[in-house]
């Protein structure tokens, strides 16, 4: 008697593959739906600058309208309607290219990569979507002596750690 797929049930790795594109797809929709569902609660009821403190004098709640990159890196240096233009443009292509790449890849990569890249995927088309309909990003966490952030931001911040990990420990298939 043989154990294990011997070329007898290509069904059992085709529904596998399947699964594993399903959980992928399933993982960007849930963060985006959670960073979307959150902005949504901060936007309908709160206005722009309204804050409330959650821990006092380490975390709160502030509604934040970001036009500008991470850490505001481009403010000084681009005019608002130029930044505005090229950050929608620069966040659809950044979720294009991460789709490639991640497509590209997908036959060759471990279940931690997909969950890494999952957590990208969905933190970038969840602030590119952003953009996309308001123009801006909405951030709303405020942890004192750091930048207002949003759950997209969250998402993208463990995914790239979780991808830098993999790749310390040699984890991370290369291209």
């Amino acid at each position: 008697m043989s154990y294990g797929n011997n070329g007898k049930a290509p069904g059992v790795l085709a529904a596998m593959r399947k699964l594993g594109r399903l959980a992928f797809i399933g993982l960007v929709l849930a963060v985006t739906g959670c960073d979307h569902a959150t902005k949504h609660l901060i936007v309908s009821r709160t206005i722009e600058g309204q804050s409330w403190n959650v821990i006092d004098g380490v975390l709160e709640i502030r509604n934040t309208l970001n036009t500008d990159t991470a850490f505001s890196l481009l403010g000084a240096y681009i005019p608002l309607h130029a930044r505005l233009t090229m950050l929608r443009v620069g966040a659809w292509l950044g979720v294009l290219a991460l789709t490639l790449f991640t497509a590209s890849r997908w036959k060759r990569i471990a279940a931690s990569e997909r969950v890494a890249l999952g957590l990208v995927m969905g933190g970038a088309l969840g602030n590119a979507i952003d953009r996309l309909i308001r123009g801006h990003v909405v951030d709303f966490i405020y942890v004192h002596h750091w930048p207002v952030f949003n759950v997209a931001d969250m998402a993208l911040t463990v995914g790239v750690g979780l991808l830098l990990l993999l790749g310390r420990r040699g984890l991370v298939v290369r291209a």
